[in-house]
């Protein structure tokens, strides 16, 4: 029985190799090269790039009230070398354009010379060259690239091609050029954010406010924030459901039917009957943000006894 085990090893390191050898050739840098009587220049672009993934992750400082944002994708230091062999004198100059675009906001990527300190530039078009820089001889010039992602970025694998070219000059006069394509790619994923108020206080019951046939005041806490943001093209549901009660061992009293919830200043809604099911709260039908207020009221009687009472109330988002 070993032949036939150290057949399929070598099989197995045979098909690895092949595996790495494919996965490999996706990195090397692409090269083109031209010339004009004994000039020659030879452009070497970086590897296609891989600039991330957009999902929940990215979205950094999620409040209640609505703010926070996504972080943008980046890559830094891609290099672009110049080789020449000739003419010491001739001038050269290095422009680039979006080629093509597969679901990429061509005016949310961005790009910079990152040896010069210069800020960060759009393609605003496609086909439209723009100066990347200038010089003799050989170089290489590091460029970084950075991608904002919005709620308008849809699930998906989404692509640009980016054209490089060199053309060399004498004075005024274009002498001849090279070309080459690399490609930036992203992936986005469905992503939903929610964030609301984690911690509310109704503050102590005691004798205070007392009405002698009204009973004690209601416990209000209006206006927390619930927001929401996600790409979801099919649109999300908020679902509420109490998670846990605690409540003194002296408490006889029906928590639930004393507590009660509303949403953008609705009429307020009992707590009863959550423990078993939940009940959707708000929805959307595009990607987006979304602002709500919530609202909780306790109604005090006489079963309550000294201690600590808690809900937990769990609101879950979730895609259509």
């Amino acid at each position: 029985m070993a032949a036939p085990h150290s057949k399929m090893s070598i099989k197995a390191v045979l098909l690895f190799l092949l595996v790495f050898l494919l996965a490999s050739l996706g990195a090397i840098a692409k090269t083109s090269c031209n010339s004009w009587w004994t000039d020659e220049t030879c452009l070497t672009v970086h590897p296609d790039v891989d600039l991330g993934t957009i999902d929940s992750s990215l979205f950094h400082g999620a409040t209640p009230e609505g703010s926070g944002a996504l972080q943008p994708l980046t890559a830094l230091d891609n290099a672009i070398d110049i080789t020449r062999n000739g003419w010491a004198s001739l001038n050269w100059t290095l422009e680039v354009k979006a080629a093509s675009s597969l679901g990429v906001a061509l005016s949310r990527l961005h790009w910079r010379h990152s040896g010069t300190g210069e800020g960060y530039l759009p393609f605003s078009s496609l086909g439209a060259w723009t100066q990347v820089a200038t010089g003799r001889g050989s170089a290489s010039v590091p460029v970084d690239y950075e991608y904002l992602p919005t709620t308008a970025d849809a699930p998906g694998n989404h692509q640009v091609t980016l054209t490089y070219r060199v053309t060399i000059s004498w004075g005024s006069y274009e002498l001849y050029s090279v070309s080459e394509d690399t490609v930036l790619f992203l992936n986005a994923r469905d992503w939903i954010v929610l964030a609301i108020n984690d911690r509310i206080d109704l503050g102590t019951i005691d004798g205070a406010g007392y009405v002698m046939g009204r009973g004690l005041p209601a416990r209000d806490s209006v206006g927390n924030g619930m927001f929401i943001v996600s790409n979801l093209t099919t649109g999300w549901d908020v679902t509420l459901q109490v998670g846990s009660l605690s409540t003194p061992p002296c408490y006889r009293g029906d928590l639930l039917r004393v507590f009660f919830w509303q949403i953008d200043g609705s009429t307020f809604r009992s707590a009863s009957g959550l423990q078993a099911q939940p009940i959707t709260v708000a929805s959307s039908s595009a990607p987006g943000k979304v602002q709500h207020t919530l609202g909780y009221r306790y109604t005090p009687t006489t079963a309550e006894c000294g201690g600590d009472y808690s809900i937990s109330l769990i609101y879950t988002a979730t895609p259509r």
